[in-house]
Order: structure tokens, then sequence, then C-alpha cells
């Protein structure tokens, strides 16, 4: 079956040169001297949100110096772009982090490529991946071209009079004039003459190596900027959906070899769906009567089962491509087989899921497993996109359907809290060994619970690890800029001030060391945290 594309109105934006290219020069300098001083030398916080406002900003007001209309299609990205920005400011958790830094990026990137046309609905995953690929070459290759032209605007004569020669005879006329009136000013009120000595020592005039460096990390944040709003503003040319008028690939495969092909996978996966409800959904009983033990059965065939999910994905968009559906028999014979199979992928989720619940209620929750769950729950939320898509004939729903669950992922991780939900379910266990070691290892978002078990339990790791928190933060927190302002930081900062006589008995010493348990320990040891945490046992992990 041809997928067909409506021949929606189109309003590219006109091969025309930007119309005032040292204007666009000044918005792309303003974002890389942005990244300078939001950036440099600071730990991530509500920068990252106020730089991201900056960019859409940016690309906005260049949108409109340039009379281009942003389309409605694509504009929308602008609102869950500054939400994962703002979870940077909100959330401290390491790969919830990373995972809103990426996806505002991706969201950002997609909006450079899409304002202009409008096409971002009708985007198959083939668009989307290569999109991306053209805007890395854009940014690489699209600023030569515009810096030309930034140059022979300033050559030109007329506007070189007008322009830069009254801009060098003033700068010229007021350096001297600041400098004495600045002497002056300084000798004449002692506040204004610290703060002058302030700005001295920000622009750090006494490090030209540091100076240098900045320098260049500005004109390399300017040169990406020049990429990203060139392209939004004055796209090469008018994109054209790729496979919208004709198929990528030739349909090879009939309804006989696609029945062969999902009929004997169907038969496979019903066959372990039987064994998955008479021993994993049944009772222990069922399991240990097999020879295994609860944890075994628990711990083995989570990776495998993702996997499964995952490949049985990609040949059902395969098959998708490359079946002739023509005539109604075969729509709804192939159509019916992928129902199936999607039903079935459907146990196969489940059952990986109660493996993982298994594993947890035996050794409790860590970063990965929780990750692991919340991406197996979105990875079967993709098989609905793809059920809805091939039951419209309109395969290319799937890549929109695909980007929304990326972004519900993305919000997911994010409302869960992944730290404090660690830190709540593993308390929660009555009767089960606790590792208090790891919980201390947890980010600044699970302070309230560390500290109100501490209170209960009096836990000798705990009571260190806490107590390295307090001197870390003493030695952090005044080298903090307003750039590193972190709400879950700062919560976790006035929490462990109010309590800090809670944790006098162990003394951080001029080392970084920490009497636990009898032993001097380092507090970098103590408090070392990784996403994927080798530091933990194997039964743990």
């Amino acid at each position: 079956m041809t997928e067909s594309i409506s021949p929606e109105p189109q309003s590219p934006i006109p091969n025309l040169p930007i119309s005032n290219p040292l204007r666009l020069l000044l918005f792309a300098l303003f974002i890389g001297v942005s990244v300078d001083v939001l950036f440099y030398n600071k730990a991530p916080g509500i920068s990252f949100p106020i730089f991201i406002l900056f960019c859409a900003l940016a690309l906005l007001v260049s949108l409109f110096a340039e009379r281009v209309t942003p389309a409605l299609s694509s504009l929308w990205l602008l609102a869950p772009m500054i939400i994962f920005a703002s979870f940077v400011f909100v959330r401290a958790e390491p790969l919830t982090t990373f995972v809103n830094v990426m996806i505002a990026f991706a969201l950002g990137g997609l909006l450079v490529r899409t304002i202009s046309h409008g096409e971002l609905f009708r985007f198959g995953l083939i668009d989307h991946l290569v999109n991306y690929v053209l805007l890395g070459i854009e940014i690489l290759f699209r600023p030569f071209p515009f810096l030309w032209d930034v140059s022979k605007q300033a050559g030109d004569k007329e506007s070189g009079r007008r322009l830069w020669l009254p801009v060098a005879r003033g700068l010229i006329l007021v350096t001297p004039i600041l400098c004495i009136f600045a002497v002056l000013l300084s000798a004449a009120d002692l506040v204004f003459a610290d703060r002058l000595r302030d700005v001295l020592k920000w622009l750090n005039l006494d490090n030209i190596p540091e100076l240098i460096a900045r320098g260049i990390l500005i004109l390399m944040a300017t040169f990406v900027a020049i990429g990203l709003l060139a392209q939004a503003v004055r796209p090469f040319r008018k994109y054209n959906l790729i496979g919208a008028e004709k198929p990528i690939m030739p349909t090879l495969l009939g309804l006989i070899e696609s029945s062969i092909v999902l009929g004997g996978i169907n038969l496979l996966f019903a066959g372990f769906v039987i064994i998955q409800f008479r021993y994993l959904f049944g009772s222990v009983e069922n399991i240990t009567a097999a020879g295994y033990t609860y944890s075994d059965y628990a711990r083995r065939g989570f990776g495998e089962l993702v996997l499964v999910v995952a490949m049985t994905l990609g040949i059902l968009l395969a098959l998708s491509t490359l079946v002739k559906r023509e005539d109604r028999k075969t729509i709804i014979t192939f159509n019916a087989l992928n129902f199936l199979m999607v039903a079935l992928v459907g146990v196969v989720v489940v059952s990986a899921l109660q493996r993982l619940l298994l594993y947890e209620s035996i050794f409790g929750f860590s970063r990965l497993r929780t990750y692991s769950h919340v991406a197996t729950i979105w990875l079967g939320l993709l098989f609905v996109p793809y059920i809805v898509a091939l039951l419209a004939g309109r395969m290319r729903w799937f890549a929109t359907g695909s980007l929304f669950v990326v972004i519900g992922f993305g919000v997911t991780l994010n409302l869960l809290n992944v730290d404090v939900f660690i830190a709540r379910q593993n308390i929660a266990r009555n009767g089960i060994r606790l590792h208090t070691s790891y919980l201390v290892t947890l980010s600044d978002d699970a302070m309230s619970e560390m500290i109100a078990l501490f209170k209960t339990a009096k836990d000798e790791s705990l009571g260190a690890g806490l107590a390295c928190r307090v001197a870390q933060m003493k030695t952090e927190e005044p080298k903090l800029g307003w750039q590193s302002y972190h709400l879950a930081r700062q919560e976790a900062y006035t929490q462990l001030k109010a309590n800090e006589n809670l944790f006098l008995q162990w003394q951080v010493d001029k080392q970084n060391t920490v009497m636990v348990n009898g032993k001097r320990t380092s507090c970098r040891t103590l408090l070392a945290s990784y996403v994927l945490e080798p530091g933990l046992t194997s039964e743990y992990r």
C-alpha cells in the first residue's frame, strides 16, 4: 500500500541573501558572550534555562528582523524546550540532567531546521535523521559564506564610512576620558572604587591565557550560533520530504513472505508467553519446582527481553516499508498479524518489567533499575503510534509519535524525581537490609529523605556521608556564582545548615577524610556516585 501525502500548500523561505548579515552577527555574538558568562567554570544551574531563553529570543528576533513568519507547526517546540531547560535548574540527579540537556538541544535543533517551512508533522523517521545531519553540516560550513557577506557589507564604501569610521573615532576619543574619570571617581568614593576593582577583577586582566581561552570559547560559540541562525532564517533550499512522492525502497515482499515471517515470530512469542504465565506470572512454587531460585529467575533475561522488543519494532517498521499492500485482503491480513505481534510483545514488555520488580523486591531500587523501568515502559508505548500509523495507512505518523514518546520519557524522569523515588522506596522496605552507603551517594534531590532517615536510624555510614556533604557545602558554596544557583542544591544546603549539629561526631580533617566504622575513609570515595553504580555489590546492582 502506497502511503499518500496530502499536497499541503507550502510557503518556503525564498532563496534570498540575509538582508542584514551584520545584525545577525550581533545576535550570534550575543549568544557567544552568554556562553562565556553563563558557563565558563560554572556549575550548571539557572544558567541553562537562561541560555535557552536567550537562544529562543535571538532566533525569534532574527526571524522578525528578516521578515520570516515562523511556522506554527514548529513553534510549539519552544514550550517543551524551555520546560526541559528549566528542569536542569530543578533536578540534580545526573542522568535526568543529561536527558534534560540533550532533549532541550534536540528540540532546539529540530526547531531551527523546521521553523521556516513548517513540515515537522509530515516528517518521517529518515527526515528526522537527515535533518539532524544537515544541522551539523550547516553549523560547520554555513558561517563561512555568511562571514563573507558580513565583510562585503562592512567593506561597502558608504556603509563603511557611515559606520566603522565614526565608531573608531568615538572609541579613540572616549578611552582616555574614561580612564581619567575612573581614577578621579575612585578617589572620591570608596564604594565606587571597590565596585570598579570588582569589575577589573572579573575581567581578569592579569591572566592572559585564561582570557585567550575565554575568547576562543566566545568565538566558537558565536560560530555555532551563526550556523544555527543563518539556516533558520534563510535555508539553502526548500526541503523536500524523503519518500513522500516516491518510496525510498521498492516493495519487494508480498503477503506470503510477510505472513511466514510474522507468523513464525508470533508462534515463537506465543510459546514464550505461555511459559511466562505458568512460571513468572504464577506462584513462586512453580519457579522453585523447575529448579531455579526466585532471584536467579528474576535476574536473568531482562536485557535480552528489552532487546527483543526493540528488534521487533525494527522488523515491523522494515516490513511496513517492504511489503506490497494493494488489495483489501493483503492489508487486513498484514495488519492482523502486526496487531497480534504487538499484543504478544506487550506481554514480553510486562515480563521484562515483572523480572525487574522481582529483583527489586529482593535487592531494592537503584538508579540503573529505575532508568530501566521508565525506559522499558516508554519503549513498549512506542508500539502505540506504530499501530495507529499502520491502521491509518500513514506510516509517517510514527515519527511524530516517536517524538512525543521521547518527550514523555523525559517528563516522566523529572516528575518521578529518580533519587527521591529510590530513597523512599528503599527506606520503606521493612525487614530488608538498607544500603545506607548507597543512599548517601544520591544527589541533592534526596537530601530531605537522607536527613529524615538519619534522625531515626543514626546510621554510621549515613552520618559520615552527611558530614562529608556539610564539609563539601562549606567548600563549594562560596565559590558558586549566581549562574550556578540550583533549586535542589540550595534546598539541600539549607537543610544541611539547619541540621549540621547532628553530624559533629564525624569530623572531616584537612585531607578531606572521615572515620567510618573505625576506618578513615576519603569523602571522595564515600560520596562517589556513578550512573552504572560499579561500587555496589553485584547483588545490589
